[in-house]
């Protein structure tokens, strides 16, 4: 999986440990488009509720810290950005490395 990069250069990876308690998901993949903002992409199932977001976005300041901007947005599993081969990764970075 890719980094996501913070605003101040830093490069954090591993994220996935923030989605081990995340049961009542399908899937999830971060997003990221510039430095010190993702997008979390997730499709939930019938049992998601708003603490469970609250409990991913709490799991991911844990690791990320404070000063990166966090979007939340709902997809279908059609949406999910997939590699030349058909998988995908937890993180996606549209930056330039």
């Amino acid at each position: 999986d890719d980094y996501i990069f913070l605003k101040n250069g830093h490069r954090i990876g591993r994220l996935d440990l923030a989605f081990k308690e995340a049961n009542q998901l399908l899937a999830a993949q971060i997003l990221q488009n510039q430095p010190g903002e993702i997008q979390v992409n997730l499709i939930p199932d019938k049992k998601f509720k708003e603490r469970d977001r609250k409990g991913l976005e709490t799991n991911l300041r844990n690791l990320i810290g404070p000063d990166c901007e966090i979007k939340f947005k709902q997809i279908e599993t059609s949406e999910l950005v997939r590699t030349p081969k058909g998988k995908f990764n937890l993180v996606v970075s549209n930056l330039k490395k």
